[in-house]
């Protein structure tokens, strides 16, 4: 388990898509589902979150409401152990969807597509080497174009544990693709000058779980130097880039079956920087 998930802001389709993607991918495996517990950002016993994992990959399902929608500036790397099970994952997901590049045989006659799935999950499907797996990918666009390979370095001062596998450079020096992991959590990116008409939105966001107190400090500090601090543990980093301190227990913490979950909710509702000892001080209070 590394100390990373990828977050999507969905808007009431939570179940909806866990169904699908239990018929899309190979493996799906359902964790902790927590309920909102309060009426500050949503109903009372709707579901709040869920975290699953699909293949290699974490996933936090969050049931944020239509406040942000996720586009193709964070998407998803599938790499299907064949070419027959990328063709199914794609003619699973595409009929309801958007394609943004049809299926076809790309560069030395690799399988390559790119659709946004009826959800708006954007996800790049091609044919790997081994066991399927997913790998986010943050692309680089507009006023952030140019600093993909600067955002490898700058994530790894944030987050730690820096490991290059892959980089392919444009002619003009920008970053055509590269591959690396941060405390084993792999990530793909790349520059793309295309005057797309999207950006990157908190849709998508990435939660890093932090050992303590201390942690949650450095990673804030760093990244809100140069970025901006929102709610909740949420902040934003200098490519605009959406990351949430969290911990592993604060599903414990939340859960309904805890007699301070709805005290504990509130508390955090009015924390910009997660003050992880204070929540457990007071639900052990």
């Amino acid at each position: 388990m590394t100390k990373f998930s990828a977050c999507l802001w969905v808007d009431g389709q939570i179940e909806e898509m866990i169904a699908v993607y239990q018929e899309v991918f190979a493996s799906v495996k359902r964790k902790v589902t927590n309920f909102y517990l309060t009426d500050d950002h949503g109903v009372v016993g709707d579901i709040l979150t869920v975290s699953i994992e699909i293949d290699n990959q974490e996933f936090l399902l969050l049931n944020g409401g239509p406040e942000f929608t996720m586009t193709p500036a964070i998407s998803y790397v599938v790499e299907a152990r064949t070419a027959t099970e990328a063709q199914a994952i794609w003619d699973r997901l595409a009929p309801k969807g958007e394609v943004l590049m049809a299926l076809e045989d790309q560069t030395m006659g690799k399988l390559f597509g790119w659709l946004n799935d009826e959800f708006g999950v954007s996800w790049q499907i091609t044919v790997g080497e081994g066991q399927e797996t997913i790998t986010p990918c943050v692309m680089f666009i507009h006023q952030y174009f140019g600093m993909a390979e600067e955002a490898i370095e700058t994530w790894g001062n944030y987050f730690g544990q820096l490991e290059r596998e892959v980089l392919i450079n444009n002619p003009d020096g920008t970053v055509q693709f590269a591959k690396f992991t941060l405390d084993g959590q792999p990530f793909i990116v790349m520059d793309n000058d295309y005057d797309h008409q999207f950006a990157v939105t908190m849709g998508n966001s990435f939660c890093f779980y932090c050992d303590n107190q201390a942690e949650i400090d450095r990673v804030w500090e760093l990244v809100t130097k140069e970025g901006a601090e929102s709610q909740c543990g949420w902040m934003v980093d200098k490519f605009g880039v959406s990351w949430q301190t969290t911990t592993r227990d604060m599903d414990t913490l939340l859960r309904s079956t805890n007699p301070k979950a709805v005290e504990l909710t509130k508390a955090l509702y009015n924390m910009k920087k997660l003050d992880i000892n204070y929540l457990r001080e007071l639900s052990n209070s």
